[in-house]
């Protein structure tokens, strides 16, 4: 059995890659559609992460098919030098096209901002795209796919022309083994990979409801508490203060913040007996970075902002710790009511300001934040660390 190429005859590697590749191909086109009907779900996101990790594969493999084949002899195919020229321009197109279409995808995914690891083993990184870029990569993602399906056609079609009009039977030559029982293979092999990908597709559906036509009260928000005490009163200074949460998308990282939110502070590092935190968040300002996931926050089985436009975090127990302190309050979020510790630290910046910097760990699912489906699946990761970047001046009289 011969491995490399010969002047007559693929040797096994190329074949092996060539039938790899195609079979590939196939099954990320079908994912690719397959996932674009589905409603938002654990199910669309796990066949979207999939597809993807299938276009990296075969933008690996064509790339090492590339390179086997300039490091092996040329086949000669029997052709007319004029038909020669033209079929070496037809496949060199081929070659082309097929790095473009994953190479445009990982562009939309990074113009997107959606993290993914390959195969859900290891993190793929993100090119340094905007998102503005994201609609233009959508198109070229798109032009490519159609213009690799018409040269896919073209290329199975000329296997009938080169039998038909020049005598030539060209398919044995890239098929390892007996023609037949190779084709059967083949077929077995894409069968075997689509049967799990069809099973995802039907366990996927329009899962999330976004829409609530019951009569909902508009929600009012509820004013910070006010605490009668002789500390002093701090509140958060809007423009250099952040309060952000990381959470896990198919095991990879992603970043979020809440741009609107105000606090008030009654603190005193030696008396924490007297001492008070309130915060307002404003739901409604959450952003994950990605439009396509912050349209979806929403929702009933997410933030439901229709009746839960504000969550609030209380604390009037504080505790020295070897690194700060610690805040044990209670985060008032869709309504649902939970015990969060937040630890931080107290560093003044100037006369007048001082630096609060925290860390919560808040299990999503405590606060109907990713129900239905989402609340048993992890592919939107259960725990969510929140960060906390105060910058405090003195509350004004």
């Amino acid at each position: 059995m011969q491995i490399k190429n010969t002047n007559y005859s693929y040797g096994l590697v190329a074949q092996i890659l060539h039938w790899l590749i195609a079979i590939l191909i196939f099954l990320a086109i079908v994912m690719g559609k397959m996932a674009e009907e589905m409603g938002m779900s654990s199910a669309k996101i796990s066949m979207f992460v999939f597809h993807k990790s299938v276009g990296i594969t075969v933008l690996v493999l064509v790339i090492l098919r590339l390179l086997w084949k300039l490091t092996n002899p040329k086949v000669e195919d029997g052709l007319t030098e004029k038909q020669a020229k033209a079929a070496s321009h037809g496949h060199w197109l081929i070659y082309v096209v097929m790095i473009l279409v994953p190479l445009s995808g990982w562009a939309l995914t990074s113009a997107a901002n959606y993290p993914f690891a390959w195969m859900n083993l290891f993190s793929v990184p993100l090119l340094p795209l905007g998102e503005a870029l994201k609609e233009p990569a959508e198109a070229a993602h798109g032009f490519f796919f159609y213009a690799l399906a018409v040269l896919i056609v073209g290329h199975v079609a000329m296997i009938g022309i080169h039998k038909r009009k020049h005598n030539l039977n060209v398919l044995p030559r890239i098929l390892p083994g007996k023609s037949l029982l190779s084709l059967v293979v083949v077929v077995v092999i894409f069968a075997a990979l689509l049967v799990p990908t069809v099973k995802l597709a039907l366990s996927g559906g329009g899962e999330d409801d976004f829409e609530d036509n019951a009569a909902v009260t508009a929600p009012e928000i509820r004013e910070a508490t006010v605490v009668n005490s002789a500390l002093p009163a701090w509140v958060n200074v809007a423009d250099s203060s952040k309060l952000e949460f990381v959470g896990a998308y198919s095991g990879e990282p992603f970043n979020g913040e809440f741009k609107t939110f105000t606090s008030n502070l009654y603190f005193d590092p030696n008396n924490l007996q007297e001492s008070s935190f309130d915060v307002v968040i404003d739901a409604t300002s959450v952003t994950t970075f990605n439009s396509d996931w912050d349209g979806s926050l929403a929702g009933l089985q997410w933030f439901d902002y229709k009746k839960y436009a504000y969550a609030y975090y209380t604390a009037s127990n504080f505790e020295k710790t070897e690194n700060g302190f610690v805040a044990k309050g209670e985060l008032d979020l869709k309504g649902m009511k939970q015990p969060v510790d937040l630890n931080f630290t107290w560093q003044p910046v100037n006369e007048n300001q001082v630096a609060l910097k925290g860390n919560a760990v808040v299990d999503r699912t405590q606060f109907g934040i990713g129900s239905g489906s989402w609340a048993e699946d992890e592919t939107i990761g259960f725990a969510v660390n929140v960060n906390v970047d105060l910058v405090l001046t003195p509350k004004a009289e």
